[in-house]
């Protein structure tokens, strides 16, 4: 199996505690690169949009991803929602690792999110918007996670099913 598992999808689509579950699950190492950004820059995400923009966002964000997608340790990578509208970083993710979109209908996000303060890019457009800008990245992905049902623990397992039945070989 390869190293390298990322999870994208949607704001508020449960890729950070699926993540640590399946990381904790398959004895990885986790990493968030929303949190790394957070924790490189000494600056929240929306502190960062704020003070230097969009543009500067997506640069370091794709600068931890191209790391990301270096790192030799087995790890769970959880994916920015908006990560892979960048063609280069949709190239780092497939070509070093299995990509799984957690997918969540839209109005169960949009309820998730509509009391989001910590979320910069809501408060310049529509969840919709943002949602249907997206999807053409997250369906790049190796599998589709129904998480319709959302339940962490269910997810968690069956992302590892599906990793062990589809590459264990790999």
């Amino acid at each position: 199996m390869k190293e390298k598992i990322y999870l994208c999808g949607f704001m508020g689509s449960g890729k950070s505690t699926v993540g640590r579950l399946l990381a904790q699950k398959m004895n990885r190492l986790f990493i968030d690169t929303d949190a790394m950004i957070e924790s490189e820059s000494g600056k929240t995400i929306s502190e960062i949009f704020n003070q230097f923009g969009e543009k500067e966002f997506r640069r370091l964000e794709s600068d931890v991803i191209h790391r990301c997608s270096q790192q030799k340790e087995a790890c769970i990578i959880a994916l920015g929602g908006g990560s892979l509208i960048n063609p280069r970083n949709l190239h780092y993710v497939r070509s070093t690792g299995y990509l799984i979109y957690l997918k969540t209908e839209l109005p169960l996000l949009a309820d998730r999110l509509k009391d989001a303060q910590h979320r910069p890019l809501l408060q310049f457009g529509e969840v919709e918007f943002l949602f249907k800008q997206r999807e053409q990245g997250y369906l790049q992905a190796d599998w589709i996670c129904d998480c319709a049902d959302f339940n962490a623990s269910r997810v968690t397992d069956s992302i590892e099913e599906y990793l062990m039945k589809n590459f264990q070989k790999n």
